[in-house]
């Protein structure tokens, strides 16, 4: 008989910064003691959290019972206490910290954060497939030409012929730059993407060629996403642009936004009229990006949406780890 230990669920839940946790994983969570719906079975108003819910993520459900954070993410998830705990260890949750002090964002630094928001809106030129510049020969670069030579380029990625680079430890340098604006579920502008250039159309040589914009304010990426596509009814979502677009690629009749991050998959919101979802996760080592993919998943679902998770796992080669993107550039569509 083996002599491994196990660790007890009421033991391993302790640690954990529960608040971080139920908001990335359970974002619909009203994260205080009263009575709400119940995350795992939808009673309106059967479940409440316990007052050592920061330490142990403890619940009850008049219908589901009572547990600690992990049984309620098994419940809530659908997943086995293994995969839990592997998703908690992953994406390395830190350890609880003292609560910060409430307050509101000041007015000025709002506005002066969307003015900045809006200068780089108002300087991109929107991508045209007649012309040739840094950014349209990225995309060729990327294998997405496809969508250059069909005339098929989202309206919501311009190009910033001259933009200035910033970041701590590096001299300030000035180049082209694709740019995507991030909008909420309301449709507001609440945030932007970048991708630095070099003159060739390849990422420029820097440290972080890719940098999103200073949020509207704080919170206001929650639920946002690039919108590259309109959408009406159905709907494809990535982690990446350059994914997205490869989404496209394979599927010409499809609206595509991308969330930038699994984290920022986990937490997108959408306009009730979509309710076709398809998710295009990534492939990766960690899981992260299928583990992303099914808490949206289980979440849209619940709000009465149709939703199937497309995982570039059944198409790369076995031991392969990528996107769609990878899918694409690899022809193995």
């Amino acid at each position: 008989m083996s002599n491994q230990a196990f660790v007890k669920p009421d033991a391993a839940c302790r640690g954990f910064n529960w608040e971080q946790v139920f908001k990335n994983c359970l974002p619909e969570l009203r994260l205080n003691t009263r009575h709400q719906p119940c995350p795992a079975c939808g009673g309106k108003d059967r479940f409440r959290l316990f007052s050592d819910w920061p330490e142990t993520g403890a619940s009850i459900c008049n219908k589901c019972g009572n547990g600690n954070g992990i049984d309620l993410l098994i419940k809530s998830l659908g997943m086995s206490f293994c995969s839990v705990m592997r998703m908690l260890d992953e994406e390395q949750v830190p350890v609880a910290l003292p609560p910060k002090p409430h307050t509101q964002p000041k007015q000025h630094n709002t506005h002066n954060r969307l003015r900045y928001i809006k200068q780089h809106v108002h300087q991109g030129k929107r991508l045209q497939s007649t012309e040739r510049n840094a950014a349209t020969q990225y995309l060729r670069n990327r294998v997405l030409g496809l969508l250059i030579d069909r005339n098929d380029l989202p309206d919501n990625l311009s190009f910033i012929p001259d933009l200035q680079y910033r970041n701590p430890d590096e001299r300030t340098q000035r180049f082209g730059c694709l740019f995507a604006a991030v909008h909420d579920v309301d449709g507001k502008l609440v945030g932007g993407h970048r991708i630095y250039l070099s003159a060739d159309g390849n990422k420029a040589p820097v440290n972080a060629p890719k940098k999103s914009l200073p949020a509207a304010f704080e919170g206001a990426m929650h639920g946002a996403a690039v919108r590259l596509y309109p959408a009406k009814h159905s709907l494809c979502i990535t982690e990446g642009i350059e994914t997205a677009l490869a989404v496209r690629c394979m599927r010409s009749n499809m609206p595509v936004w991308a969330t930038l991050t699994a984290g920022g998959m986990k937490m997108l919101r959408l306009p009730a009229e979509i309710c076709d979802v398809h998710i295009f996760c990534d492939h990766d080592q960690s899981v992260a990006g299928f583990n992303a993919a099914s808490i949206l998943a289980h979440r849209l679902r619940k709000e009465g949406r149709q939703v199937k998770i497309h995982n570039p796992k059944n198409v790369l080669p076995k031991g392969e780890y990528g996107d769609w993107l990878d899918v694409w550039c690899g022809e193995y569509v």
